[in-house]
């Protein structure tokens, strides 16, 4: 037997088709479909066998709470569920799977950093750091993608995390969104006004896309291998402090007035091997010949070429401790070119700075 509240819905719509059916308005096929839908519902539910059971037309019923609805105010939203709080416990233990991550990066085991962070985030969803870090770590695995949704989520857990910005920033970046690319660092900039690195990586982004839209090709120069724009990077702010930094290291220095010693006269060649000495104080050299020239000392030439590499070398890892992020994106710039990872020698991981 049906409720009372369904009987009465029910009746309702039948006296709602019953009253169409006066309606002159309605073609003849019309009223025949109203007539026989009245009588299939009087019959599916037995509402002719209770003519005692009264309800309002269903026109009635429906302007009637239609007028209430806009008359009542709106009912309060249910009031939003709080964070759930996560133990100290677990935080501890969050903060050491970060330690790990960090220390995994460092040694460019990148799958093994992911793992650490996402067990931290497991244990602490709502910590922004966790999220950026692991961007990181995605992003030294060409996992752009999932790079950007890390940081969408530092920065909704943090809106004012810079850093998460930047590396948005670069994911963009390396996966040529360059626009993107572009408002992301605006954004941490507008955070973090004083931050060299975010300066640096807008410079270059802005670089590309100038000679994007001026549809410059992959030659080198100026423009660099692959349309990366040298003359913007070594021009801009940042790098410019990079190499005065570079230059007034005593260490660097030394090394280059010991190069030059050796390639003007005055000592020993530093690196040289088997006592190589400077032109000015070097043994008659052998002759092929009476009119041959003299046989070259190899060490002469081997030990500035030596000097220089050291010095590149040097330079390499200071622009990595000072800008890992800009490492990045030069290492992917190359790899667009070659086709192939550039070659590891020097120790240029995306370090996660947390």
């Amino acid at each position: 037997m049906l409720s009372n509240p369904k009987k009465q819905l029910y009746i309702s719509i039948v006296n709602f088709l019953a009253s169409e059916l006066s309606n002159n308005g309605y073609s003849d096929d019309t009223i025949e479909s109203l007539e026989v839908a009245k009588q299939c519902l009087e019959s599916a539910f037995h509402l002719s066998d209770q003519p005692d059971c009264k309800a309002d037309n269903l026109l009635t019923v429906y302007e009637r709470g239609l007028k209430a609805s806009l008359s009542s105010p709106p009912a309060p939203y249910p009031a939003a569920q709080t964070t759930a709080e996560v133990s100290p416990e677990n935080k501890a233990v969050a903060e050491s799977l970060k330690t790990q991550g960090n220390h995994c990066m460092t040694e460019e085991k990148f799958h093994e950093a992911v793992t650490c962070y996402s067990k931290a985030i497991e244990l602490d969803p709502h910590n922004a750091v966790y999220f950026c870090n692991r961007a990181a770590a995605n992003s030294r695995l060409n996992n752009h993608d999932e790079s950007i949704r890390d940081c969408e989520r530092a920065v909704a857990i943090d809106p004012n995390y810079s850093k998460a910005y930047g590396r948005m920033g670069l994911a963009y970046s390396n996966k040529g969104n360059i626009p993107k690319a572009i408002d992301c660092y605006k954004k941490a900039i507008s955070l973090d006004p004083n931050n060299k690195n975010f300066q640096e990586n807008l410079s270059i982004a802005e670089a590309r896309l100038q000679d994007s839209d001026a549809g410059s090709g992959p030659e080198v120069g100026l423009g660099g291998p692959g349309g990366l724009n040298l003359g913007a990077l070594f021009a801009s702010p940042a790098m410019q402090d990079l190499a005065r930094q570079f230059v007034s290291d005593p260490n660097l220095q030394n090394t280059v007035s010991s190069m030059m010693q050796g390639m003007l006269g005055g000592g020993v060649i530093p690196g040289a091997t088997g006592g190589g000495r400077a032109p000015g104080n070097a043994e008659p050299a052998a002759h092929g010949g009476s009119d041959g020239p003299p046989t070259a000392n190899p060490n002469i030439a081997a030990a500035p070429l030596d000097n220089l590499l050291r010095i590149g070398q040097q330079f390499a890892q200071q622009m990595q401790q000072s800008n890992p992020d800009l490492v990045s994106t030069l290492r992917q710039r190359m790899q667009d070119v070659t086709g192939q990872p550039p070659g590891d020698g020097t120790n240029d991981h995306n370090s996660s700075g947390n």
